[in-house]
């Protein structure tokens, strides 16, 4: 009877739980469906980030099957027209590039995103309106889309920073008001590093080269300041959509 009574309980406490998540979800949610695309469901910075989407949209995590084919959790095939917003989220190589040379984005990029296919389908998509945000190494992505030629030439996959580094994101001049830099402060916001450990980033920005798209932000310095040679946040228009790019040390993860 203790028994029954117990399992009773935790029953009621679970479904009282489950509504009060739901209550808040449905206050804080955005009314937009984001399909979340990375390279497996298995890294906490994956799950992480699909966490976060989860709690802010109506989010949908997309992956490769074994067949290499870009799947929902249902095993839906990836049709980035049922979204308002494609999010694509690499944080490692799929193959290290060769020391010495330059990164192949077709070599270090997960293979379903450069299925002609995939690649043609997305093209489409932000050409008829949509959105694209890229981030982690999946930056590279905008040259074999065709809406970038110059290659990042900082490129880092998934790692530990340097202890005491504190880096972060400034606007840049005249993008202080755009709406991807809706909670960054003019003055710019410090996100990554400090005494208390070794925080993990990756970087996929331009230094010494300089995008063709529109520069939103730039690198923040703890000590330096604004780093105006480095382009963290890089917007591309295609058609009547846009690419976004999210590449600097500044982005945890």
């Amino acid at each position: 009877a203790a028994a029954d009574a117990l399992a009773r309980d935790a029953t009621a406490y679970r479904t009282a739980l489950w509504r009060k998540f739901s209550e808040r979800l449905a206050e804080r949610r955005r009314p937009f469906r984001v399909a979340l695309i990375t390279p497996d469901r298995d890294g906490i910075e994956e799950t992480m980030a699909y966490a976060w989407a989860y709690g802010r949209c109506e989010a949908c995590w997309i992956a490769p099957d074994d067949r290499g084919t870009l799947v929902d959790t249902d095993g839906r095939t990836f049709d980035p027209g049922d979204y308002d917003a494609v999010w694509v989220h690499q944080l490692r190589y799929h193959a290290q590039p060769t020391a010495g040379t330059t990164v192949d984005p077709a070599q270090v990029l997960m293979p379903a995103l450069m299925d002609p296919t995939v690649r043609e389908s997305l093209r489409t998509y932000v050409a008829d309106g949509g959105g694209l945000l890229l981030t982690g190494v999946a930056g590279l992505y905008v040259v074999p889309l065709g809406v970038e030629g110059v290659l990042p030439d900082r490129i880092r996959e998934n790692d530990y920073l340097t202890r005491d580094l504190s880096v972060g994101i400034i606007p840049a001049p005249g993008a202080e008001r755009h709406p991807a830099l809706a909670h960054v402060p003019a003055a710019g916001h410090l996100t990554n590093g400090g005494p208390r450990g070794q925080p993990v980033a990756t970087e996929c920005a331009w230094e010494k080269r300089r995008p063709t798209g529109t520069v939103l932000a730039q690198e923040l310095d703890g000590q330096y300041g604004r780093l105006a040679d480095v382009a963290t946040v890089v917007e591309y228009e295609l058609g009547a959509g846009k690419v976004l790019v999210l590449g600097g040390l500044g982005f945890l993860g």
